[in-house]
Protein backbone atom coordinates (compact mmCIF):
# COMPACT_ATOMS: atom_id res chain seq x y z
CA UNK A 1 0.00 0.00 0.00
CA UNK A 2 3.06 2.31 1.03
CA UNK A 3 4.61 1.32 -2.34
CA UNK A 4 1.55 2.47 -4.35
CA UNK A 5 0.58 5.56 -2.23
CA UNK A 6 4.42 6.86 -3.12
CA UNK A 7 4.18 5.99 -6.60
CA UNK A 8 0.78 7.81 -7.22
CA UNK A 9 2.10 10.67 -5.59
CA UNK A 10 5.01 10.66 -7.22
CA UNK A 11 3.43 10.57 -10.35
CA UNK A 12 0.99 14.24 -9.30
CA UNK A 13 3.95 16.23 -7.88
CA UNK A 14 2.78 19.38 -7.94
CA UNK A 15 -0.60 18.44 -8.38
CA UNK A 16 -1.04 16.02 -5.24
CA UNK A 17 -1.38 16.94 -1.24
CA UNK A 18 -0.44 15.19 1.76
CA UNK A 19 -3.19 16.00 4.99
CA UNK A 20 -2.78 14.90 8.72
CA UNK A 21 -5.75 15.12 10.51
CA UNK A 22 -6.47 18.36 12.92
CA UNK A 23 -5.45 16.14 16.05
CA UNK A 24 -1.92 15.72 14.72
CA UNK A 25 0.74 16.09 16.80
CA UNK A 26 3.84 18.54 16.10
CA UNK A 27 6.44 15.97 15.11
CA UNK A 28 3.58 14.22 12.18
CA UNK A 29 2.56 17.73 10.77
CA UNK A 30 6.22 18.56 10.29
CA UNK A 31 6.67 15.32 8.15
CA UNK A 32 3.48 16.43 6.48
CA UNK A 33 5.15 19.62 5.53
CA UNK A 34 8.37 17.54 4.50
CA UNK A 35 6.31 15.39 2.02
CA UNK A 36 4.51 18.26 0.06
CA UNK A 37 7.68 20.34 0.01
CA UNK A 38 9.75 17.06 -1.25
CA UNK A 39 6.56 16.80 -3.99
CA UNK A 40 7.00 20.29 -5.30
CA UNK A 41 3.04 20.64 -3.84
CA UNK A 42 3.97 23.76 -1.59
CA UNK A 43 3.05 27.10 -3.63
CA UNK A 44 0.82 25.09 -5.97
CA UNK A 45 -1.54 22.98 -4.07
CA UNK A 46 -0.48 23.84 -0.38
CA UNK A 47 -0.44 27.38 0.79
CA UNK A 48 0.77 28.44 4.13
CA UNK A 49 -0.81 31.28 5.48
CA UNK A 50 -0.15 33.05 8.59
CA UNK A 51 -1.98 31.95 11.79
CA UNK A 52 -5.33 33.72 12.29
CA UNK A 53 -4.60 35.76 16.11
CA UNK A 54 -6.20 34.96 18.77
CA UNK A 55 -6.91 37.81 21.52
CA UNK A 56 -5.77 36.37 24.59
CA UNK A 57 -7.85 36.78 27.40
CA UNK A 58 -7.30 37.46 31.36
CA UNK A 59 -7.79 33.62 33.45
CA UNK A 60 -11.26 33.20 34.36
CA UNK A 61 -9.86 31.97 37.82
CA UNK A 62 -8.06 36.20 37.94
CA UNK A 63 -11.94 37.30 37.41
CA UNK A 64 -13.72 35.28 39.90
CA UNK A 65 -11.19 36.43 42.35
CA UNK A 66 -11.20 40.20 42.06
CA UNK A 67 -14.94 39.83 42.43
CA UNK A 68 -14.28 38.19 45.74
CA UNK A 69 -12.48 40.83 46.80
CA UNK A 70 -14.99 43.15 45.97
CA UNK A 71 -13.14 45.16 42.27
CA UNK A 72 -15.27 44.16 40.20
CA UNK A 73 -18.28 47.41 39.93
CA UNK A 74 -19.71 45.97 37.24
CA UNK A 75 -19.43 42.89 35.46
CA UNK A 76 -21.02 42.44 31.34
CA UNK A 77 -21.39 39.05 30.16
CA UNK A 78 -22.31 38.42 26.57
CA UNK A 79 -23.76 35.06 25.72
CA UNK A 80 -22.04 33.09 28.49
CA UNK A 81 -23.00 30.65 31.47
CA UNK A 82 -20.16 30.76 33.53
CA UNK A 83 -22.25 29.84 36.90
CA UNK A 84 -22.73 26.75 34.87
CA UNK A 85 -19.73 26.09 32.65
CA UNK A 86 -17.04 27.30 34.98
CA UNK A 87 -15.29 25.02 36.99
CA UNK A 88 -16.55 24.04 40.51
CA UNK A 89 -13.71 24.81 43.11
CA UNK A 90 -13.69 28.36 41.16
CA UNK A 91 -16.49 29.34 43.27
CA UNK A 92 -18.07 31.52 40.62
CA UNK A 93 -21.78 32.18 41.52
CA UNK A 94 -20.21 33.10 45.38
CA UNK A 95 -18.28 35.16 43.53
CA UNK A 96 -20.97 36.49 41.50
CA UNK A 97 -23.24 37.36 44.47
CA UNK A 98 -20.07 39.89 45.41
CA UNK A 99 -20.56 42.31 42.16
CA UNK A 100 -23.05 45.64 42.60
CA UNK A 101 -24.32 45.52 39.14
CA UNK A 102 -24.35 42.33 37.26
CA UNK A 103 -25.76 41.86 33.33
CA UNK A 104 -26.66 38.86 31.39
CA UNK A 105 -27.00 38.85 27.30
CA UNK A 106 -27.88 35.58 26.36
CA UNK A 107 -30.75 34.07 24.06
CA UNK A 108 -32.31 32.12 27.25
CA UNK A 109 -33.16 33.21 30.72
CA UNK A 110 -29.95 30.07 31.81
CA UNK A 111 -28.11 29.48 35.13
CA UNK A 112 -26.43 32.75 34.92
CA UNK A 113 -29.58 34.91 33.96
CA UNK A 114 -30.90 33.85 36.91
CA UNK A 115 -28.26 35.70 39.32
CA UNK A 116 -28.13 39.01 37.49
CA UNK A 117 -29.75 42.03 37.80
CA UNK A 118 -30.18 42.56 34.08
CA UNK A 119 -30.75 40.41 31.46
CA UNK A 120 -30.65 41.70 28.48
CA UNK A 121 -32.53 39.55 24.88
CA UNK A 122 -29.58 39.14 22.52
CA UNK A 123 -29.92 38.44 19.14
CA UNK A 124 -29.58 35.41 17.38
CA UNK A 125 -27.00 34.98 14.86
CA UNK A 126 -29.40 34.86 12.27
CA UNK A 127 -30.65 38.44 12.94
CA UNK A 128 -27.32 39.71 13.45
CA UNK A 129 -24.62 41.65 11.17
CA UNK A 130 -20.69 40.99 11.96
CA UNK A 131 -18.04 39.16 10.60
CA UNK A 132 -15.61 36.26 11.11
CA UNK A 133 -12.39 34.56 10.38
CA UNK A 134 -12.15 31.09 8.92
CA UNK A 135 -9.35 28.96 10.18
CA UNK A 136 -7.08 30.34 7.00
CA UNK A 137 -7.83 33.52 7.93
CA UNK A 138 -10.58 34.07 5.15
CA UNK A 139 -12.47 37.14 6.64
CA UNK A 140 -16.15 35.93 6.30
CA UNK A 141 -19.43 37.75 6.04
CA UNK A 142 -22.52 37.13 8.77
CA UNK A 143 -25.93 39.11 7.98
CA UNK A 144 -29.79 38.91 9.22
CA UNK A 145 -31.94 36.83 7.24
CA UNK A 146 -34.68 38.22 9.81
CA UNK A 147 -35.11 41.48 11.52
CA UNK A 148 -34.76 40.70 15.38
CA UNK A 149 -38.10 38.77 16.96
CA UNK A 150 -37.75 40.09 20.49
CA UNK A 151 -35.67 43.06 20.05
CA UNK A 152 -32.82 41.70 20.99
CA UNK A 153 -29.47 43.38 20.48
CA UNK A 154 -26.19 41.30 19.09
CA UNK A 155 -23.02 41.52 21.45
CA UNK A 156 -21.15 44.45 19.60
CA UNK A 157 -24.45 46.26 19.31
CA UNK A 158 -24.65 45.92 23.51
CA UNK A 159 -21.50 47.13 23.40
CA UNK A 160 -21.53 50.25 21.45
CA UNK A 161 -24.43 51.40 23.67
CA UNK A 162 -22.41 50.86 26.60
CA UNK A 163 -19.12 52.73 25.08
CA UNK A 164 -19.82 54.22 22.33
CA UNK A 165 -21.46 58.52 22.97
CA UNK A 166 -24.04 57.31 20.03
CA UNK A 167 -24.86 53.86 20.06
CA UNK A 168 -24.68 52.07 16.46
CA UNK A 169 -26.55 49.16 14.73
CA UNK A 170 -24.61 46.55 13.55
CA UNK A 171 -24.39 47.26 9.92
CA UNK A 172 -22.69 50.51 11.27
CA UNK A 173 -20.39 48.92 13.32
CA UNK A 174 -19.36 46.58 10.66
CA UNK A 175 -18.85 49.21 8.18
CA UNK A 176 -17.03 51.43 10.80
CA UNK A 177 -14.48 48.54 11.47
CA UNK A 178 -13.72 48.04 7.73
CA UNK A 179 -13.58 51.86 7.25
CA UNK A 180 -10.62 52.05 10.12
CA UNK A 181 -8.77 49.09 8.75
CA UNK A 182 -7.77 51.02 6.00
CA UNK A 183 -10.76 50.91 3.47
CA UNK A 184 -12.17 54.37 2.21
CA UNK A 185 -15.37 55.44 2.35
CA UNK A 186 -15.53 54.78 -1.74
CA UNK A 187 -13.39 51.47 -2.00
CA UNK A 188 -15.42 50.14 0.75
CA UNK A 189 -18.66 51.38 -0.71
CA UNK A 190 -17.66 49.16 -3.72
CA UNK A 191 -16.17 46.20 -1.89
CA UNK A 192 -18.87 45.66 0.47
CA UNK A 193 -21.15 45.34 -2.47
CA UNK A 194 -19.09 42.54 -3.07
CA UNK A 195 -18.73 41.52 0.17
CA UNK A 196 -22.68 40.80 0.54
CA UNK A 197 -23.16 39.01 -2.76
CA UNK A 198 -19.82 36.46 -2.26
CA UNK A 199 -20.22 36.05 1.35
CA UNK A 200 -16.31 36.53 1.72
CA UNK A 201 -13.65 39.08 1.58
CA UNK A 202 -11.05 38.12 -1.29
CA UNK A 203 -7.33 38.12 -0.28
CA UNK A 204 -7.73 38.51 3.53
Amino acid sequence: WRARAFAALNAARGSGIVLAGAQAGPELLAQVHRLNAALGNAGRTVFHTAPVPVLEAEPLDALAEAMRRGEVRILVMLDVNPVYDAPGDLGFRDALARVPLKIHAGLYQDETAFHCDWNLPLAHPLEAWGDARSPDGTVTLVQPTIRPLYDGRSGPEILSILTDAEAKDGAALLDAHWRQAGETDAAWTTRREAFLQAGFLENT
